[in-house]
């Protein structure tokens, strides 16, 4: 009878470290069903007319113009003062370290980064530093190096395009797994997400377990 007790609570523990495994998993497996509830598109366009198009997912309700330039893997360079911040480069394009933000807009033309967003009706010349500027799901943000022209969209702005074809079905999200990222002047805050399988959490916990009960109902059998 107290052999057949010692089994019962052998079995009751490794079911109840199969739940934790589970449990522990959930959430993970959660997050990976739908990795990037949100998303923008993001138009970037260097000197040479050369336009890069990126699809960047996020998590959160809203992410700031910045953070998108970072997740959408476009290594900004910016400089933050108190009227705000400025993108000095992107991809090393534009003004490097040691250069002012503005190195080639010291007299006319004025070339730097211009920051655009887009919608139904086209482009529109941002009126905010990207810092300041919360994007949402279905946002569609745009960069050109080029003079600044925020009265000639047309001239200056960057080409006709609509969120829908920068995030299609299957586009490449970019940013995946983010939560935050570094802005200047701002410390950023990452969390990280437990995501192993199943059997190598239950592996981990169920094993200590069985090895605890084994020995416990091997002291239990030469005590009968």
């Amino acid at each position: 009878m107290m052999l057949y007790k010692l089994k019962l609570r052998l079995w009751v523990v490794l079911f109840l470290a199969l739940l934790i495994a589970a449990g522990w998993q959930m959430p993970a497996a959660a997050q990976d069903a739908n990795p990037a509830p949100h998303r923008a598109g993001l138009v970037v366009v260097h000197e040479d007319g050369t336009t890069i198009s990126r699809c960047v997912g996020f998590v959160e309700e809203q992410i700031s113009g910045y953070e998108l330039l970072v997740r959408g893997e476009f290594a900004p360079r910016a400089n933050a003062t108190s009227i705000g911040t400025s993108i000095c480069s992107l991809e090393g394009k534009g003004c490097g370290e040691g250069e002012d933000c503005f190195c080639q807009c010291q007299s006319s033309p004025c070339i730097y980064w211009t920051y655009w967003h887009g919608d139904a009706d086209g482009w529109a010349y941002a009126g905010m530093g990207a810092a300041n500027t919360l994007v949402g799901d279905g946002d569609l943000e745009g960069w050109v190096w080029g003079e600044s022209r925020p009265n000639t969209p047309s001239e200056s702005a960057p080409p006709v395009l609509a969120f829908t074809d920068i995030c299609t079905a299957d586009a490449v999200i970019y940013g995946v797994g983010e939560v935050s990222a570094a802005e200047p002047g701002v410390s950023s805050t990452t969390n990280y997400a437990i995501n192993a399988p199943v059997w190598m959490v239950a592996l981990i916990v169920g094993v200590p377990l069985l090895l605890g009960a084994g020995w416990w109902l091997l002291q239990a059998r030469k005590r009968v």
